[in-house]
C-alpha cells in the first residue's frame, strides 16, 4: 500500500500500512488467534507505554515561532468544537440504521493480553522503576558528555546528550502522575497532561539556569528526547491492527457501520475545512484544525500528506478536541441526541469525534460497552483519515477547499514526523 502511494508522489507512513495489513491478517479466526497469542501480551506492554511516549507531543507548541492574533484563537477553537459536534451528530444520524448493537466477546488469547495489560499498567506506574529510569538515563547522559566533551562544541550537542536523562525523567513523571493523580482530578487533568506539565516545568527550569532561557530548555527537550520518544511510538501504532481479532465480533457483525465510519471520515475533514474557511481562518490556520478529531499518535503523521498543517499545532488541536469533549460530554450527547441512542452508537460517535479522550470519558462515566466501541472507532477513523490525507488528489482537494492553491513541491516539502 505504502509503495503504491509513493509511486504517486506520496510519502505514506509505514505505520498506517502496517495497521491495515495486521488488522486484515488478524480478522480471520485462526490467523487472528495465532497473532493475538504471539503478539498480544507484547502489544499490551507497548500500548501501556504509549501515554508517556506521547508526553512530548503536548509540548510541541513551544516550536510555534509566531503565535496567532487574539482574533484568530476563538475562531480556531470554535472550528474544532464545531468539527467535534458535526462528526458526532453525523455518526448519530447515519449509524443507527446500520447497527445491530452487538457486544464483542473475549477469547482466551484476548484474556492473556488483558492479564499482560494489567501487569504493564502496574509497571508503568511503579515508583522503583521510575527511579531506575532516571538513574539509568543520568548515567547514559553522563557517558555521552564524557565522550563528546573533549571534541565537540557543547552548545551543539546538549539536546542529544541530555536526551537519555530526559527520557528517564519523562517516564518517571508519567509513572508518578499515573499513581498519584486523584481520581476526582483525572477528568480535568489526566496523568498524561500532568506529566507533560511536570516535564515542561523541569525543562523550563533547566533552560533558565543553563541555557539562559526557559523556552530554550523546553525546545531542547522537544528536539532531543521528545523527537526520540515520538519516533519510538511507531511499533505501538502497529499493535492497533490486533483490534482485528480482539474486536472481531463487532467488526464482522457491524461491518456496514465500520464502512460508514470510513466514508464519514473524509466527509468530516472537508466539512471542517469549509467551516474554518467560512469563519475567516487563513488556509494554514484552518488546515491545523483538521487533525484535531484524530488521535494524537496518528494525527502527528498528517502534516506529511498535507504540508499546510503545521506539526507544532497538531497536539494543541487534539488537546482542545479531546479534553474539551471530556469536560462537556453530557452537553455534547444531549446536543447531538446521542444520549437517546444505544451504547454502541454513542461509543462509535464519540470515538470518531474525540478519539482517546472520548474513550476515557465514557469509561469514567461507567459506559464500558460504549467505551469499547469508541476505541474501535478511534482506530478506524484515525487510520482512514491519515491514509486519505496522504493520497495526493485528496490532499489537493483539501488544499483547494481550504482556499489555497497546491504547488508541485507540496509533497516534497511536507513536514512532520514520518511514523
Amino acid at each position: 500500500m505504502a509503495a503504491l502511494l509513493e509511486l504517486q508522489g506520496s510519502q505514506f507512513p509505514a505505520s498506517v500500512a502496517v495497521i491495515a495489513l495486521l488488522g486484515a491478517a488478524a480478522l480471520p479466526a485462526r490467523s487472528g488467534f495465532l497473532l493475538q497469542s504471539a503478539l498480544g501480551p507484547g502489544a499490551a506492554w507497548l500500548r501501556a507505554a504509549l501515554p508517556w511516549l506521547l508526553v512530548p507531543a503536548a509540548l510541541l507548541p513551544v516550536r510555534i515561532i509566531e503565535w496567532p492574533s487574539a482574533d484568530m484563537v476563538p475562531k480556531f477553537v470554535l472550528t474544532i468544537a464545531c468539527s467535534v459536534a458535526i462528526t458526532a451528530a453525523a455518526c448519530g444520524v447515519c449509524l443507527p440504521p446500520l447497527l445491530r448493537d452487538s457486544v464483542p466477546t473475549v477469547g482466551r488469547a484476548c484474556r492473556l493480553a488483558e492479564a499482560a495489560a494489567g501487569t504493564a499498567a502496574a509497571a508503568m506506574s511503579s515508583v522503583p522503576l521510575a527511579a531506575a529510569a532516571v538513574a539509568g538515563g543520568a548515567l547514559a547522559s553522563w557517558w555521552l558528555l564524557q565522550q563528546h566533551a573533549p571534541t565537540t562544541d557543547r552548545t551543539r550537542v546538549t539536546a542529544q546528550e541530555c536526551a537519555p536523562f530526559l527520557v528517564g525523567v519523562t517516564f518517571a513523571a508519567n509513572a508518578l502522575a499515573a499513581r498519584y493523580t486523584p481520581l476526582a482530578v483525572r477528568p480535568w487533568l489526566p496523568p498524561f497532561i500532568v506529566s507533560a506539565l511536570c516535564v515542561g516545568a523541569v525543562s523550563f527550569g533547566a533552560g533558565s539556569v543553563w541555557l539562559g532561557s526557559g523556552r530554550a530548555g523546553v525546545t531542547a527537550y522537544v528536539d532531543g528526547a521528545g523527537d526520540q520518544l515520538i519516533q519510538a511510538a511507531r511499533p505501538v501504532l502497529a499493535t492497533f491492527g490486533l483490534y482485528g481479532h480482539t474486536h472481531r465480533a463487532l467488526l464482522l457483525r457491524e461491518w456496514r457501520s465500520m464502512l460508514a465510519l470510513a466514508c464519514l471520515a473524509p466527509c468530516t475533514l472537508f466539512a471542517s475545512a469549509l467551516l474554518g474557511r467560512a469563519l475567516g481562518l487563513t488556509p494554514g490556520d484552518a488546515a491545523c484544525t483538521l487533525p484535531a478529531t484524530t488521535t494524537t499518535a496518528l494525527a502527528l503523521m498528517m502534516p506529511g500528506g498535507l504540508p499546510l498543517i503545521r506539526t507544532e499545532w497538531v497536539a494543541l488541536g487534539t488537546t482542545i478536541a479531546g479534553f474539551g469533549t471530556a469536560l462537556s460530554l453530557p452537553l455534547l450527547l444531549r446536543a447531538t441526541s446521542l444520549s437517546a441512542r444505544t451504547p454502541v452508537v454513542r461509543g462509535l460517535a464519540v470515538g470518531a469525534a474525540a478519539h482517546v479522550s472520548g474513550v476515557a470519558a465514557l469509561a469514567a462515566g461507567g459506559e464500558i460497552a460504549a467505551a469499547d466501541a469508541a476505541s474501535v472507532a478511534t482506530v478506524v477513523v484515525g487510520v482512514t483519515r491519515t491514509a486519505l490525507v496522504h493520497v495526493p488528489w485528496v490532499a489537493e482537494a483539501l488544499t483547494y477547499t481550504l482556499g489555497a492553491v497546491p504547488t508541485a513541491n507540496d509533497h516534497e516539502d511536507a513536514g512532520g514526523p514520518r511514523l
